[in-house]
């Protein structure tokens, strides 16, 4: 049976005040592995903190080294997360490794009608997770599945050169009408 190594990046819940914050549980985990039952599923999961959380480099060097060891990141994108994920995903990016990111429609990440900045968008997808994600699913269950389908018929992955290009295509599409920026290159 093929091993699979799935890094979960998502909230965590540091304490008390954090009961009702949406994280990975064991339900979660058994749908992935439901979905995913020709293959032995190994998780890397934030929640399993190393032993001394007073030392930052090393929980800093842990989470990426998990991520780094990963075949996958499922990114819970369910409600609003912070800086260690976006870091996660873009660390992914950078050694190539597919990032799933499960934004339920009308959630943070992924909204109809939005004003921000003084512009009404009606479909907005959150640049970071667009950015950072080789899928962008509904559900638990669409991400494996997502990740069976990539298994059987790999696709391109997103590496750091998509940062390159998104780059570029904002210098032709519209920095030349980007005041601050324009006076800057």
């Amino acid at each position: 049976m093929k091993k699979i190594t799935i890094y979960l990046s998502g909230g965590i819940k540091k304490g008390k005040n954090d009961a009702n914050k949406s994280c990975f549980n064991e339900l979660i985990k058994n749908q992935i592995r439901k979905k995913l039952k020709n293959y032995e599923i190994r998780f890397l999961d934030p929640n399993d903190a190393p032993p001394n959380l007073s030392d930052a480099k090393a929980v800093f060097g842990c989470d990426l080294l998990r991520v780094k060891l990963s075949d996958f990141v499922i990114m819970d994108a369910r409600e609003k997360r912070g800086v260690g994920v976006g870091q996660e995903m873009l660390f992914a990016k950078l050694n190539k490794i597919p990032v799933i990111s499960v934004a339920p429609k009308n959630s943070h990440y992924l909204r109809k009608n939005l004003e921000y900045l003084g512009q009404k968008i009606d479909e907005f997808t959150h640049p970071f997770i667009f950015g950072s994600s080789d899928a962008i699913v509904e559900t638990f269950e669409d991400a494996a599945n997502w990740i069976d389908e990539f298994i059987e018929k790999p696709t391109a992955v997103k590496g750091i050169e998509f940062v390159d290009e998104s780059i570029e295509h904002y210098k032709n599409a519209q920095a030349s009408t980007h005041k601050s920026v324009k006076e800057v290159l």
